[in-house]
């Protein structure tokens, strides 16, 4: 059945499952995903919705720092405009906390300021203090009410696809990864095993996990920030997974390119880590048989902008397998223009 939404908020949730054609080909088991791209191609607009529909009070407050990795705080521009509002960009892109900015002024907003930082552990310490000065902390990242919201994408799982077998969903996205699994083993059982996936230039969440401790915290080449710390959310929820899955750079790009070229899905760089971690786990002969579901959480419009995309991913990586002939214009010239 078609939605029709008088206000964009309203069409927020209620998304799409899509079985993954050409990437499952080889695979014994399909990969399902759900496109959680929503109405600013995020995964987030299901916060932004629940907070506008049931704390409206907090966007009448004057301060109001919100925390920004690539793209989220596109998710904010779905709020009424408004001039009575200034907000702070917690941000580890100042390039992408600009764009955000932007989208935020055309909304009412004041943008009071710009923070850069460079660390999760900065992050989560400058998010303590501001808290302590007064400002209204939207973590759409972290956050245990957000934990309860998320679990809205397991109940439409479980309306469009029954109870699956495995789902998974990367470490980016913490919150999104226990409020689903808690959804799924409460309706389904022990039987649905989750597992979250840590790119393997990062290892501090699964050796967390192991019981190692420690563990590498490499910037991340596109998010631009050091992981290196475990969200307060994924340490709360430990029981709710039942292991990690290292996939390599290389194997998140390659499953980018495969996303756009040839499932013509027009996601971003969290997306692909998804379904690289989902088809690993399916190529180790670990599933003989069940439904594989993970998620596709951003757009990659949200990338476009970025230092990295359009000097390395654009130009050397995307392309490199399309052959542009050259076209006799002459050919249409009968074609009325």
């Amino acid at each position: 059945m078609v939605r029709t939404c008088i206000e964009a908020m309203e069409c927020v949730g209620f998304t799409t499952s899509y079985r993954l054609v050409n990437i499952s080909k080889d695979l014994s088991t399909p990969i399902w995903v759900k496109i959680e791209q929503n109405v600013t191609g995020s995964v987030y607009d299901r916060v932004i919705a629940h907070l506008i529909y049931n704390n409206d009070q907090i966007f009448r407050e004057k301060k109001i720092l919100a925390m920004n990795f690539v793209g989220e705080i596109r998710s904010m521009n779905l709020i009424a405009s408004g001039d009575d509002r200034s907000i702070v960009i917690l941000t580890t892109s100042i390039e992408s906390g600009r764009e955000n900015g932007l989208l935020l002024s055309s909304k009412g907003w004041r943008i009071h300021d710009l923070k850069r930082k460079a660390s999760l552990s900065e992050m989560y310490k400058f998010l303590r203090e501001a808290g302590e000065e007064g400002f209204h902390v939207i973590n759409l990242w972290d956050n245990d009410t957000n934990v309860s919201v998320f679990g809205n994408i397991a109940v439409e799982i479980l309306d469009q696809l029954g109870c699956i077998d495995y789902f998974i969903a990367s470490i980016f996205d913490p919150s999104v990864l226990v409020g689903v699994a808690k959804v799924l083993k409460k309706e389904c059982g022990k039987a649905v095993k989750v597992y979250g996936i840590e790119p393997s230039h990062i290892s501090i969440v699964s050796n967390w996990y192991s019981g190692i401790g420690g563990g590498s915290a490499f910037q991340d080449p596109i998010l631009n920030f050091t992981y290196d710390v475990i969200p307060n959310v994924l340490l709360k929820n430990r029981d709710t997974i039942d292991g990690f899955i290292n996939v390599d750079y290389p194997e998140i790009i390659s499953i980018w390119r495969k996303l756009l070229l040839m499932e013509n899905l027009n996601v971003g760089y969290i997306s692909s880590v998804n379904v690289a971690g989902a088809r690993k786990f399916n190529e180790k002969g670990r599933i003989a048989s069940g439904r594989v579901v993970t998620l596709l959480t951003d757009s990659l419009v949200m990338y476009m902008g970025t230092e990295y995309f359009m000097d390395q991913f654009l130009s050397k990586q995307m392309f490199e397998s399309i052959r542009v002939s050259n076209t006799d214009s002459s050919k249409y010239s009968h074609i009325s223009r």
